[in-house]
């Protein structure tokens, strides 16, 4: 329980004040101003470094031997060439990635002594990608600063975010650990030890995830948990990767990696930014997203990525690997010799054609067994972006429908047309909205438009626009329903920026009581958004409103009980910027808290102008939607009362026990203070 609690501390608990502050600043100049000065040194040595021919013997992948310079000869290309491909895809964004990390975290928390103390660790790492050991007479500076790189990384692990160890014995280990990585450090270049020697860093850095993982699940603080996952995947994913991979396993798979020649010159210059420089990049990238908590669930987005990825290219290694060792052996037996370019081409091909629906395969079953998403998302992205591109086909319009005379077209929809219409006996201004034409004979299309009708049918409210008729015209359908003069939410928004309290609450507490109405006749809305929402400007009431919200567009509705619902196998009932988590799991259960949780992302984006959850990539904004806690509006708009913003968290809470179980008694805890 005391681990819970020491670890449940803000990460204010790493700031100082006073003269403790002002010394940690001086150490940390002094120490920066020490290895920047070692680094810029070296700068001069990077291209000297990198022209090195190196003997018969071990040579560093960014180096060359004698006879793969005579190669880049023949293509009349220089050893320059060479080294400057390394320096400009390699060097300069490493050491320019960390060090720019470090300096930006030093700017923006120069009074936290841990983000003092990552932003020098990220500093320093620059140096593994410079030739320090060639700038005489700053040997020392060069031990201390790797000292400091060694040691810093599982030291990070065992305290972060708060400064605190944990596990509490991490602190006794942490005493031989420091002695043993000095030592390490310090060893000449030329130490020929114990391969265990080798190893005992790395196992270090497994021993600091570990205890990560622990005080993951040890941690009350959502945002601390956010921290934690962003600092534990980045340590020991570079030692895997560079080392595990690109040392070990790569040159295993393929022999000539290691062999002088143009395939050892071909393999590093595509392995060493595969396996080594975006790692580095992302070091300084997450180390700095965990400290400044600048967009921490993101990484959740980013693990899900990273094992998809994995499993690609791990599978697909084998395939290339299985492929080429057959085609190799194929070959041979019917044209003779080796045939190993042609059989590492035919394997690529192979393995270039499998990319993409492996890939996609893989995306699904990450989605559904890990995060239990069973919406395909990109695919529902795809056709929405594919329909707003492709003009549809309009119906051309009847001069009349039924007993409506067509005036005007009023828009076109993702379903149809909606023309304006009049009952010539009547008097009466309609809306007519028809079925798109190139959706004629589309019978998943029909039976949406034709639950439309049946659903709203079902309905009779004020806040919810009234069907009058509906039939069809030469076997296409069409509903006649009431016209609504005015802007929907959506374009309202866009003139206005947002809503002040006052004018949005009336707006909601509308949109509430269509809900809770159609909620207590089992039918649930599914895609409530401001484009749904239509805004009457011309009703006028004794409380001297001006204003009516009008609930449209129940396309997608579902019934609770008796009818059979539609279904899209894993497809959009919903929209992403609003749609509740339930709702992406696919669960079969749905109530009308699914419905609130969309009210609540609607009331967010009124009263402030933004969306909560604001993500380019769709899987990232799904993931918000399931597993990021719903922002304070009061970030935002810091005069909204605490009880509004609070209500709309509330409606955006992840799971549905922990929602409002009416709209209407959101829009009520909103006006606790406002009223």
């Amino acid at each position: 329980m005391k681990n819970k609690t020491e670890n449940s501390m803000s990460l204010t608990s790493t700031r100082l004040t006073g003269n403790a502050l002002w010394i940690v600043r001086v150490i940390w100049l002094i120490s920066v101003v020490l290895v920047l000065y070692v680094q810029v040194r070296s700068a001069s040595h990077i291209l000297e470094d990198r022209l090195y021919v190196c003997d018969q013997g071990f040579c560093f992948p960014g180096n060359l031997f004698p006879e793969e310079v005579e190669i880049l000869n023949n293509a009349g290309l220089s050893q320059e060439f060479y080294a400057w491909y390394f320096i400009l895809v390699d060097t300069i964004p490493s050491v320019v990635a960390l060090i720019g990390s470090g300096l930006l975290l030093a700017w923006l928390r120069n009074d936290d002594w841990l983000a003092l103390y990552v932003s020098l660790f990220l500093i320093s790492l620059a140096s593994i990608k410079l030739p320090l050991f060639d700038v005489a007479p700053w040997g020392l500076v060069d031990s201390l600063m790797a000292a400091l790189v060694i040691i810093s990384g599982p030291l990070i692990m065992f305290v972060f975010p708060n400064g605190r160890f944990l596990p509490g014995w991490t602190k006794w280990f942490s005493i031989p650990m420091i002695w043993f990585m000095l030592w390490y450090a310090f060893l000449p270049p030329e130490y020929s030890g114990p391969i265990i020697v080798d190893l005992v860093p790395l196992l270090v850095i497994f021993v600091g995830a570990g205890a990560s993982l622990y005080r993951y699940f040890h941690t009350t603080d959502e945002a601390q948990k956010q921290q934690i996952k962003w600092v534990t995947w980045v340590f020991p994913l570079r030692p895997i990767s560079e080392f595990g991979i690109r040392t070990l396993l790569l040159p295993i798979l393929f022999p000539f990696s290691t062999q002088p020649g143009l395939g050892r010159m071909v393999f590093h210059m595509l392995a060493i930014p595969l396996f080594s420089t975006w790692l580095f990049v992302m070091t300084g990238v997450a180390l700095t997203v965990s400290i400044l908590r600048y967009r921490l669930w993101d990484i959740n987005f980013y693990v899900n990525r990273a094992v998809v990825y994995g499993l690609l290219t791990a599978g697909l290694g084998a395939v290339f690997a299985g492929a080429f060792f057959l085609l190799r052996g194929g070959l041979a037996l019917l044209l003779g010799g080796q045939q190993a370019v042609t059989s590492a081409i035919l394997a690529t091909a192979l393995v270039v054609g499998l990319f993409g629906p492996v890939r996609t395969w893989l995306r699904r079953l990450v989605d559904r067994r890990f995060y239990g998403i069973e919406l395909d998302y990109v695919k529902a992205v795809k056709e929405y972006h594919r329909n707003l591109s492709t003009p549809e086909k309009t119906t051309e319009p009847a001069s009349t429908y039924g007993a409506y005379n067509v005036i005007d077209l009023l828009g076109r929809g993702g379903m149809g047309q909606v023309y304006l219409g009049k009952h010539p006996t009547l008097n009466r201004t309609v809306a007519i909205k028809v079925l798109a034409a190139d959706l004629e004979g589309d019978d998943t299309a029909y039976q949406r438009f034709l639950r439309e009708a049946q659903v709203v049918a079902k309905l009779n409210h004020p806040n919810i626009v009234t069907l009058y008729d509906m039939g069809e015209r030469d076997g296409n359908p069409y509903i006649v329903m009431e016209y609504v003069e005015g802007l929907d939410l959506g374009n309202l928004l866009k003139q206005q920026g947002k809503l002040d309290l006052t004018e949005g609450l009336p707006l909601l507490a509308d949109i509430a009581a269509a809900l809770d109405y159609a909620h207590g006749l089992g039918i649930i809305h599914r895609d409530i958004k401001p484009s749904n929402v239509m805004i009457d400007a011309t009703t006028a009431s004794g409380s001297g409103r001006r204003q009516r919200a009008v609930l449209m567009d129940f396309g997608i509705a579902r019934l609770t009980a008796g009818a059979a619902h539609l279904t899209q196998s894993g497809g959009l009932m919903g929209t992403l910027d609003y749609i509740s988590p339930e709702q992406i799991r696919g669960e079969a259960n749905l109530d009308g808290r699914a419905d609130v949780y969309s009210m609540g992302v609607m009331a967010y984006q009124m009263l402030t102008g933004e969306l909560p959850f604001r993500h380019s990539n769709p899987g990232a904004l799904v993931m918000a939607h399931m597993m990021e806690p719903a922002p304070d509006p009061r970030d935002k708009v810091p005069e909204l009362p605490q009880a509004a913003a609070t209500a709309i968290m509330r409606a955006m809470a992840k799971e549905s026990q922990d929602r409002f179980m009416y709209a209407g008694e959101m829009v009520s805890a909103m006006q606790v203070e406002a009223s």
